[in-house]
């Protein structure tokens, strides 16, 4: 799991009411993430939801003011690997335990080298690589999506 956060102060030309501002960026997180659930609360709610392209579960707490001015949109929660991303994972290194079990794939004879040792390691590296690359896209988005609705409702 790892935590998010963004935020965006927004100069705005004129009154605009805090109602539009959510239902903007509800709808430009709709086309990036499958919304589950979306709080009731103008100025502060929670939203679920899990990435269309990214394989991440999502929980963000946002809390919208606005005044005369200014709307300041901030977004923390956090996001988690789903669980067939998990089962996925699982299976690749299963699949590695049963590849050493056929003589000549893997060197299991315990002489001379460290291949299987190294097969794991870099096999374990590409997992927490993949795994906190595949955390942080969400963060990502969100700055985007929250500059997409500051150029919306702009000076």
């Amino acid at each position: 799991m790892k935590h998010i956060e963004s935020s965006k102060l927004i100069n705005l030309p004129g009154t605009v009411e805090t109602a539009a501002i959510k239902y903007s960026l509800v709808e430009r997180m709709r086309n990036v993430f499958h919304i589950e659930t979306v709080g009731e609360g103008v100025e502060s709610f929670t939203m679920a939801a899990t990435g269309k392209d990214i394989p991440c579960h999502c929980l963000f707490n946002v809390l919208l003011k606005t005044d005369g001015r200014y709307a300041r949109l901030i977004i923390d929660g956090s996001a988690e690997i789903s669980a067939p991303t998990k089962i996925l994972y699982t299976l690749g290194v299963l699949a590695l335990l049963v590849l050493g079990l056929f003589p000549g794939t893997i060197n299991t004879t315990g002489k001379g080298s460290a291949v299987d040792l190294m097969v794991f390691l870099f096999l374990g590296m590409f997992i927490l690589y993949d795994v906190n690359r595949k955390l942080s896209e969400p963060e990502q988005l969100l700055d985007r999506i929250l500059r997409a609705v500051a150029t919306e409702f702009g000076a």
